[in-house]
């Protein structure tokens, strides 16, 4: 409501003619003042040399990245869970499927995991892992 007024007010006062205009031809001949305007100048297309090394360099790049992501991987498998896959090896050779399943599914499960974590020296998520390898 309020710029309508105020706008209204301005039309009334001002008009609606535009104050600044061209003089006539003015950009019929703006191009050729610019250019006479500017200094001469030549362009020297450079030729450059590709190397074997731009040519080998994102190659060598790739290697690289996946050697990193492979050390990377390494790293961290020393890091987490050799403990848990040796031990995981010692129980599965050592106790047949059955044996596993009779005791999970019995009234004695309990004191089943408890003696095979106590024989091998298992911990909660070594038992665990062991638990999910045998049901697979």
């Amino acid at each position: 409501m309020r710029m309508a007024k105020e706008e209204d007010y301005l039309i009334k006062k001002f008009g609606i003619e535009k104050p600044f205009k061209t003089p006539d031809g003015y950009f019929d001949s703006f191009t050729d003042k610019v250019m006479s305007n500017l200094p001469e100048r030549t362009f020297v297309e450079e030729t450059r040399v590709v190397t074997l090394w731009d040519r080998v360099k994102p190659l060598v790049y790739l290697a690289a990245m996946f050697a990193g992501i492979a050390a990377m991987f390494a790293i961290a498998e020393d890091f987490v869970g050799t403990d848990n896959k040796e031990q995981l090896n010692l129980v599965s050779t050592t106790q047949t499927e059955t044996e596993v399943f009779q005791a999970v599914y019995s009234d004695e499960a309990a004191d089943y995991c408890n003696y095979l974590m106590k024989e091998n020296d298992m911990d909660d998520y070594s038992m665990y892992l062991y638990l999910e390898n045998v049901v697979e």
